[in-house]
């Protein structure tokens, strides 16, 4: 049984204009998104719907745009071939400066070729038919061609959500912004059996975690609070997993309750005016020192 992704007038639409927006996939409406999801071909359409799919569980705010393509010719420019759209258009879908992810049946090269006049082809990345793969099934094929929607996810994660490699680009300055956030943080820690909670690689692991993923723009009330609530979770796993000072079979509930205080204190901002809330200046400080946008970090 074949999949329908469109009733039959938006499917003669789109037919008819060759390329087109999947809307109902889509999730950027009435902005920009943070990366054009492209496709062209039975397999490689059912993959980036389901890496979309999985990007939409485990990377909410994520703003993706899927972007189908039937009219292969509509890449070129309107110059090249009638049905080329012109560059105004093409931006239109593609933006000028978003990663593009592109899944292709065919060569990758043919997609780069028809594309490489174009405003943002530097940011285009087409996984495509790489001649790997015999006789096998149909999904171990994708796979091994890089097609599959879970390197697809992978995909978007290297060129969008790699704020976190920064800070190897500059140590003296993340040294100093730790050890200021760990002093702001020092009134919430709590002594326990000869340690304190959260211990200082608990610090270490949420400080990068915050700065890597805090949501652009800043997020209202409602956005910070499942933000944080994600963070808890998130440090809660890990220092379970770590089987350090608590474990999934005997939890600490002391130690846990800590780790959780320490979390909130970092990642929901007080209604105080931003200027007086340390943690949160400085966050902005060290993030935009190192130019940390979804915009400018899906190429570093």
């Amino acid at each position: 049984m074949q999949q329908q992704w469109l009733d039959i007038d938006a499917a003669i639409k789109h037919c008819a204009t060759g390329i087109g927006i999947f809307d109902w996939a889509s999730n950027d409406q009435g902005s920009e998104p943070d990366v054009v999801m492209a496709c062209a071909g039975d397999v490689p359409t059912l993959e980036m719907l389901a890496a979309v799919e999985l990007l939409r569980q485990h990377l909410p705010d994520l703003k993706v745009r899927v972007v189908n393509v039937v009219d292969l010719m509509t890449l070129q420019q309107k110059e090249e071939h009638p049905h080329g759209l012109s560059d105004r258009d093409f931006d239109t879908l593609f933006t000028t400066d978003k990663p593009i992810i592109f899944a292709y049946h065919g060569y990758p090269w043919l997609i780069h070729r028809l594309t490489y006049r174009r405003t943002n082809h530097k940011n285009l990345h087409v996984p495509g038919y790489k001649e790997e793969g015999t006789t096998t099934t149909p999904f171990d094929i994708p796979v091994l061609n890089d097609l599959d929607r879970f390197h697809l996810v992978a995909d978007v994660i290297d060129r969008v959500c790699a704020r976190v490699n920064v800070l190897s680009e500059m140590p003296a300055a993340w040294r100093l912004e730790v050890r200021h956030w760990s002093r702001l943080n020092r009134n919430r820690k709590r002594k326990m059996e000869g340690t304190e909670a959260p211990t200082r690689n608990d610090e270490y692991l949420l400080y990068p975690t915050l700065v890597g993923t805090w949501p652009l723009p800043e997020p209202d009330e409602t956005g910070r609070d499942r933000y944080c609530e994600r963070i808890e979770a998130y440090m809660l796993k890990a220092a379970r997993e770590a089987k350090q000072h608590t474990s999934w079979i005997n939890r600490n509930e002391e130690y846990e309750n800590a780790l959780v205080v320490s979390c909130g204190a970092c990642c929901v901002l007080p209604p105080a005016p931003r200027s007086s809330n340390g943690w949160a200046r400085s966050r902005r400080g060290l993030r935009a020192s190192a130019g940390w946008t979804l915009r400018e970090c899906a190429h570093r």
